[in-house]
């Protein structure tokens, strides 16, 4: 924390005119969990995985992955790589996803969907109501095709 105050206050005094501070749980995604994707790859290496039968977009890379094997190398790097979120979603709207849902508090993701491919149903399920009107949704959607 000491090291984020510093860093915002240096660029505040050199033009940089705003920083937010995000209030995050740990330093995901960055070199500061390197050995937390090393010991994360030591624990799966020894688990059975199997190919994926569909095929699943990775943020390590935004590409699609069906291999076992691949998926051993990417999951590692997922917990202290970039996100290619943007480039994430472009590829699944580009292989036919049109329905978002994003599970869990919060909607950052939902409206980060929503500006990355407009036209694209986003829904965010945060408690029994949203659970509900959610589904109440897709069963609209899904009558309708």
């Amino acid at each position: 924390e000491d090291a984020v105050k510093a860093t915002s206050d240096y660029l505040l005094a050199n033009g940089v005119r705003r920083v937010v501070p995000l209030a995050v749980s740990g330093a995901f995604h960055s070199k500061f969990m390197e050995s937390a994707g090393a010991s994360f790859a030591e624990f799966i290496s020894d688990i059975e995985l199997n190919d994926a039968s569909i095929p699943v977009i990775t943020n390590v890379d935004a590409e699609a992955t069906n291999s076992k094997e691949d998926f051993r190398a990417k999951m590692p790097k997922q917990i202290y790589s970039s996100v290619y979120w943007t480039q994430t979603i472009q590829k699944m709207a580009e292989n036919g996803v049109e329905i978002f849902i994003e599970i869990g508090p919060g909607k950052v993701l939902a409206g980060l969907n929503k500006k990355i491919v407009p036209d694209a149903k986003v829904f965010n399920i945060y408690d029994k109501a949203s659970l509900e009107s959610t589904v109440n949704s897709l069963k609209e959607e899904f009558a309708l095709i």
